[in-house]
Parts: structure tokens; C-alpha cells; sequence
């Protein structure tokens, strides 16, 4: 039984991370997990320009399920989990090619899957779990071919960075980087074979407009030729680089506004983070027992540079944390692939990593729920002619499209922050109030809440407490959490 079990080790560490995803689902998802689960539920939009076959994979995943009675966005979830436990049984075959460790390879995959860009998104309705699978298995073939020679593995290796490319477009770094390393060492006419295959990302989208009869001016090809985040190449801002170094820690370990509230709930939160904070100084420790292999320094530059590629686009994108999921597995496959004697500092940090992403990210994400959010819903669908000004409009239109399959809902506005922040014009926001108030209409708004240091709070400011000044509100509702005090209220009047 023991040998059984030391050799299917790579299995079962796989299961036991599959088993983590599963158990600590999101308990409150994101606007745009709302609006997949949407659009998978009801079968339309199934394909969106940048994760073009994302909906439509989900679709058939929950196609047995939804019959079944299944929810919709748990199934997705579930999927997720899935495709990331799977990444982290890629992560072992990969160091297994180099010839380390069997230790090294399960310990250098239980780190990546213990990232926590990992552990957020394989808990979560998102899109950016599925590419980095696909990614990882082009790695694992494109490291095969340039150890053997052998044809097939580049093309499956070109094949899987274009189904990565497929699921999320900004992938199309990470095939870059597949493409110009195979050339480099197979020279012209391996570079025409990977173009060639590489021809099934437009002949996809060609086939996806072809079969789903898209028109000239649909959303779906104004959004594809409005490349918004690559026309953000074109400037960068410093909140856009300080965003960036933020959000890449929190792509290794989580930080957020929301730790200070737990500490301020229970002081006893501070076990789990001294425990963390000195199994890391011990791992730090045993970094000089670690040497430089430069045997497979080629597979550590290829990994470098689609991390570095990846960290640009998300600079560029004012510190987009969801363009950072592949750079902590990248980095930690470098690694482990040109290290030697990383077993026990590796073993610490996974011990660390694994304890504070737990207790300060997915055991507090699993218990997060949406009751302010619910109660804007509600008066939505149930009040007649009710105004929401909603710090998030997309997600309560997203969250009411989950319930009732209608996506539009004129009557939920976007918060004045958001409105100033994309150089809108606030007098349109103030005539719809003046309206409203006057045809007696009554008016909810969630933008008053005190939210944790985030990104958007940054952002934001006090934009939408100045904004609000001006007028005599009511409080409707609180609710109070580890994460925020969030507060709903209704508009009486001009003071």
C-alpha cells in the first residue's frame, strides 16, 4: 500500500488541492462571474472576444447539471477547481522532465497551486484558471521538444498556446514566447509549421462569426476592435506601477484592507500570520543551501520573460491583478527547475504560503456574502420604478441577470466615482436624482459603505462621498462584516 501510494503521489497531491479548491469555494462572486454564470444559464452570449471559448466550455460542463438542478455558477466553480488541480499535476511533469526529485517536483507544484492568484481563481467563476492550464501543458510539450528534437511535441506544444490564447487573449504573450523559442532552436521551418498551427485562433474566431451570424455592428465586434487594454500600451501611470507591485505580491501571498478588520474582529486572527511569518524567516534561512543549476537556464528564461511580458501588460492596464495569475507559477517552476537543494527551504514556504492563504484568503473569501447587495436587487424586482446608484452597477445588473435572464436594467446607475473616473459628465447623474425625486420615485444607493484598501478604493477616493453631500439621505440598511461595513440608504432630498 505504501508503494502504491509513493507512487501515485503526483495524484494524490492533485486530489488533495482539488479537494481545497472545492471545499473553499467563493462565497460572494465578482461582477463578471455573475455575467458568465448568466449567460451560461441562459444560453446566450456564449462567446465574448477575449475569452472566446470560456461561456461556451462552461456551457457544456453544466449542460448535464443545470438539467440535474445543479447551480449554475457552483458547477463553474467546480470547473475551475478542476482545471487548477489538473495545472498542478502539469507543474510535476514539467520538473519531472529536468530529471529532479520526485520531492522537488510535488513541493515545487504544491507551491504554485498554494499561490494565491492560483487558490482565488480556482475558487471563483472566472476565466483566467482554464488558459493557465492550457499554458502550463504547452510548457511541459515545448520543454519536450527542445530536450528531444521531436516535431510533434512543438506542434502540441504551438496547438495548446492557441487554445490558451482562445480561452483569454492576453495569452497571446505567452504563445509569443512558444513561438520564438521554438524557432530559435528549430529555425525556419519549424517556425512555418508553428505559424500554421497556430492559424486556429483566427479560423475560430472567423467560425465563430460565421455560425453564430454576429452582425457588423454587434457588441461582440465592437469590443473586439475596441482592444481597450492593448491601447493602454500606448501610457502608464504611476498608479498604474505602484498597482502592479501590489498585485504582484498578492499574486504569491494575500494582502488587502480587509486583514486590518479581522484583527479588529478577534485577535486571535494573528496566530495563523506569526505561525506563517516564521515559517518563512526559517525558509529564508535555508536559502543558502540552495545553488545555481544553469543546466536548464533556457527553460527558466522562457518562463522569465512570458512573466515579464505579463507584468507590463498588467502595468499598462493600471495594476490589473487578474493579468498576474501565471506569474507566481511561473517563477516558482523557474525555480525549482534551476535550483538545487530548494527541499527545505520550499517546504517551509509551502507551509507559510499554504497557512496564510487559507486563513487570510480562502477561508475569509468562502464566509464573504452579498446581503447589501441582495437587498439593492430586491427593491429592483420588487419596488415599482426604484432607483440604484450602485458602487458596482455591473454587478447588480449582472447578479439580476443570474436571477431573471433579463441582462438590461436602465434603472441601475453607475456610482459618481465611477462616472468621473471614466471622464463622464456628473449632470446627467443629477437630473436622473432631480427626476426621481420629483415624480416621487425612490432612490437606493450603496456608494456610502466604508470598503477596505483596495485598487477601486484608491481610485475612487472621496469622490462619491463629496458627491452625496449635497443631498439628505436616510439609511435604509448595515451590515457588518470581517470585510467592510456596508451600508445602504435612500435619497429624501437637497439639503
Amino acid at each position: 500500500m505504501r508503494e502504491i501510494l509513493r507512487k501515485n503521489l503526483p495524484g494524490v497531491l492533485t486530489l488533495i488541492f482539488l479537494g481545497i479548491y472545492l471545499f473553499f469555494p467563493c462565497g460572494f462572486s465578482t461582477t463578471d462571474a455573475w455575467h458568465y454564470a448568466a449567460c451560461i444559464k441562459y444560453n446566450t452570449g456564449l462567446f465574448h472576444p477575449f475569452h472566446l471559448l470560456y461561456n461556451v466550455t462552461g456551457w457544456l460542463f453544466c449542460f448535464l447539471p443545470l438539467k440535474a438542478g445543479v447551480d449554475t455558477l457552483a458547477s463553474l466553480k467546480t470547473m475551475n477547481a478542476i482545471f487548477a488541480a489538473l495545472s498542478v499535476y502539469v507543474v510535476v511533469r514539467i520538473i519531472r522532465l529536468t530529471g529532479k526529485k520526485e520531492s522537488v517536483a510535488l513541493l515545487t507544484a504544491a507551491l504554485c497551486g498554494t499561490s494565491f492568484s492560483v487558490m482565488r481563481y480556482a475558487t471563483e467563476n472566472e476565466t483566467y484558471i482554464i488558459p493557465l492550464f492550457f499554458g502550463l501543458v504547452s510548457l511541459l510539450y515545448l520543454y519536450r521538444y527542445l530536450i528531444s528534437g521531436k516535431r510533434s511535441y512543438e506542434m502540441i506544444s504551438v496547438f495548446m498556446a492557441s487554445l490558451a490564447v482562445l480561452f483569454h487573449f492576453s495569452y497571446i504573450f505567452w504563445w509569443a514566447c512558444i513561438i520564438i523559442s521554438a524557432a530559435i532552436n528549430g529555425k525556419w521551418k519549424i517556425l512555418l509549421i508553428s505559424l500554421t498551427i497556430s492559424f486556429i485562433i483566427p479560423v475560430s474566431y472567423f467560425i465563430v462569426l460565421l455560425e453564430t451570424g454576429i452582425q457588423p455592428d454587434s457588441e461582440f465586434l465592437t469590443e473586439l476592435a475596441d482592444i481597450e487594454p492593448l491601447k493602454k500600451l500606448f501610457g502608464v501611470s504611476l498608479t498604474g506601477i505602484f498597482l502592479s507591485v501590489v498585485n504582484l505580491l498578492r499574486s504569491f501571498i494575500q494582502v488587502h484592507g480587509y486583514l486590518f478588520n479581522m484583527l479588529k474582529e478577534n485577535i486571535l486572527w494573528m496566530i495563523p500570520g506569526i505561525i506563517s511569518i516564521c515559517l518563512f524567516l526559517v525558509s529564508f534561512i535555508q536559502v543558502k543551501n540552495i545553488r545555481i543549476n544553469n543546466r536548464f537556464s533556457q527553460f527558466a528564461a522562457i518562463n522569465a520573460i512570458i512573466a515579464g511580458l505579463m507584468f507590463l501588460f498588467a502595468v499598462f492596464s493600471k495594476g490589473n491583478a487578474e493579468f498576474m495569475v501565471m506569474i507566481p507559477v511561473l517563477l516558482i517552476i523557474s525555480t525549482g527547475v534551476i535550483c538545487n537543494g530548494v527541499e527545505k527551504s520550499f517546504s517551509f514556504l509551502l507551509a507559510g504560503l499554504l497557512i496564510w492563504n487559507l486563513f487570510y484568503g480562502i477561508i475569509p473569501l468562502n464566509r464573504q456574502v452579498g446581503i447589501t447587495e441582495e437587498y439593492l436587487c430586491e427593491k429592483i424586482l420588487h419596488e415599482d420604478n426604484a432607483v440604484v446608484i450602485a458602487r458596482d452597477d455591473q454587478l447588480i445588473v449582472g447578479m439580476i441577470f443570474y436571477k431573471t435572464g433579463e441582462p438590461g436594467w436602465g434603472n441601475i446607475l453607475k456610482s459618481p466615482a465611477v462616472i468621473q473616473l471614466k471622464g463622464g459628465d456628473l449632470e446627467s447623474l443629477l437630473k436622473i436624482i432631480d427626476n426621481s425625486l420629483s415624480e416621487g420615485r425612490k432612490i437606493y444607493t450603496d456608494c456610502l459603505s466604508i470598503m477596505p484598501l483596495s485598487r477601486s478604493v484608491l481610485l475612487e477616493g472621496e469622490l462619491n462621498r463629496q458627491f452625496f453631500d449635497r443631498y439628505e439621505i436616510k439609511e435604509e440598511m448595515k451590515h457588518h462584516d470581517i470585510f467592510c461595513t456596508k451600508r445602504v440608504h435612500s435619497i429624501i432630498g437637497d439639503r
